[in-house]
């Protein structure tokens, strides 16, 4: 592989020293601003698409009213084969999918549900860590046999200074969001508005546009003494030169507020695509030319067994299916799942759709590289000798593959009339309350007034009529390696 001697930061290092400059200046002019207070104000953007939060202080097994719903709702995702969907999570709360959002949809799709990493567990949470992230850590970890020991230690060099130009640039986006969102609740407050968030950016984009450029030559740096380092080894250069190609999209980012959702900003993506037509399937299940899939539970229904599922771990979930919600979290209500009268039916129309990384990701480099070799002593090759590379808690073991959702989802309980007086009067004037993972109250997806009916003379509450959007109901993972 023929290589230029020349590295590109030397190449292009009058690039680098304005780009240098610029963000320096950016610095500068903020630092005495008044604006400046809001920079330390933190963001949390994993809870910008959940509708509510979810904590518990106690950890039990999975009781028998999830254990009856997981196996229906599996049954139904999987038409009864026990080979489909190996590694499929069930949603234990209330996520609605906002993918067809016309201002925020791309956020939604590609960090909130594609991008972010799955505790493994029966049950699906995300972490706030990225399967890109992970992935690019992988790549920056992978070694050759034939190396050329100068060039090796300058491509590390080289990528301590991407890593910084990176951990910059992230800083650089926190900055500018925070700034623009001081700036709007600002301009709102006076009741003008003097820039859209398109706008207000357009003004920044000579400073975003220096940063990227860092970036960019310090990973050009990277793989040229990489390639320098590394004879022969043209199928990792391919894969790191790929993953520098296909570089981010940037996307608007929401903003909860008490005024609603407001622009927060933009980010910089990972692109993920959809192999259905998600678009086409909604269109379809709002105007019923979809049969809704339907499953009843009852106290002698068939319980699938969590432990044979190498992502289930232990089946843990740390609540039980009915529930009430407030400021302290989930708290368990006792309902006799095991009952003679007890009975869940459900209702509704259910798409899967699968979803993978964009052309920045190649299943093949890790197949290859699976066994490495890895740069001795860094955190990968780490990872990879403690057995906390790949398995089941492993760095870089699963990534969503395929979502299953459901569009206005309606739920039926049936239960003993002392269960069922005990369950009205404990949720009365609660904040809010769960039957599984669908939640009622609390500005959730079903509300009191509207969506529940308490039925006295069957002992049953349903909840029913839905908004006009799906929630989540299962994903299953790709297992990597």
């Amino acid at each position: 592989m023929k290589t230029n001697s020349v590295a590109p930061s030397v190449m292009f290092a009058e690039e680098v020293k304005n780009a240098t400059n610029i963000i320096a200046e950016y610095y500068r002019e903020i630092k005495d601003s008044d604006i400046i207070e809001h920079i330390d104000r933190e963001i949390n953007y994993s809870s910008l698409n959940r509708d509510i939060t979810f904590a518990s202080s106690r950890t039990a097994e999975l009781d028998d009213a999830w254990k009856a719903y997981f196996s229906a709702l599996r049954g139904a995702i999987t038409g009864g084969n026990p080979n489909s969907a190996p590694n499929l999570q069930m949603a234990i709360g209330t996520e609605v999918l906002r993918w067809d959002d016309t201002r925020y949809g791309d956020y939604y799709f590609n960090v909130a549900s594609s991008d972010l990493v799955n505790d493994t567990g029966s049950s699906y949470k995300k972490t706030s860590k990225s399967f890109s992230e992970r992935y690019k850590h992988f790549l920056k970890g992978l070694y050759a046999s034939d190396v050329n020991e100068d060039e090796f230690i300058k491509a590390q060099q080289s990528l301590i200074q991407l890593d910084q130009a990176e951990s910059d640039h992230d800083e650089l986006q926190l900055s500018i969001q925070l700034q623009w969102q001081a700036f709007d609740d600002r301009q709102r407050a006076s009741g003008r508005v003097i820039y859209t968030v398109d706008q207000y950016y357009e003004r920044k984009q000579r400073i975003l546009n220096a940063s990227r450029t860092l970036v960019d030559i310090r990973f050009a740096d990277f793989v040229h003494h990489t390639q320098l380092a590394y004879n022969g080894s043209e199928s990792l250069i391919k894969e790191l030169e790929k993953f520098e190609k296909y570089k981010k999209i940037e996307v608007k980012i929401p903003r909860i507020t008490n005024n609603g959702v407001l622009d927060g900003g933009k980010l910089d993506i990972y692109q993920y695509q959809i192999l259905e037509d998600y678009p086409t399937w909604l269109d379809e299940a709002r105007n019923g030319r979809l049969q809704p899939i339907k499953f009843t539970i009852n106290n002698s229904s068939y319980r699938h067994n969590y432990s044979q599922q190498s992502i289930s771990g232990g089946a843990i979930i740390g609540f039980g299916f009915f529930g009430i919600i407030g400021a302290g979290g989930r708290t368990t209500t006792q309902i006799n799942s095991t009952h003679s009268n007890f009975k869940l039916e459900f209702s509704a129309v259910i798409g899967g759709f699968t979803v993978f990384p964009g052309q920045w990701f190649s299943r093949e480099i890790m197949e290859l590289y699976s066994n490495g070799p890895f740069i001795p002593n860094s955190p990968i090759q780490r990872k990879y000798e403690t057995g906390t590379l790949f398995g089941h808690n492993g760095f870089i073991s699963y990534r969503p593959l395929k979502f299953f959702v459901a569009y206005k989802p309606t739920v039926k309980v049936s239960m003993s009339y002392e269960d069922f007086s005990y369950f009205r009067q404990i949720t009365r004037g609660v904040t809010a309350f769960a039957v599984g993972p669908f939640i009622v109250g609390a500005g959730s997806y079903y509300n009191e007034t509207r969506n529940v009916s308490w039925n006295e003379r069957d002992y049953s509450v349903t909840l029913f009529d839905a908004p006009d959007y799906p929630v989540l109901l299962a994903v299953d993972n790709e297992k990597l390696y």
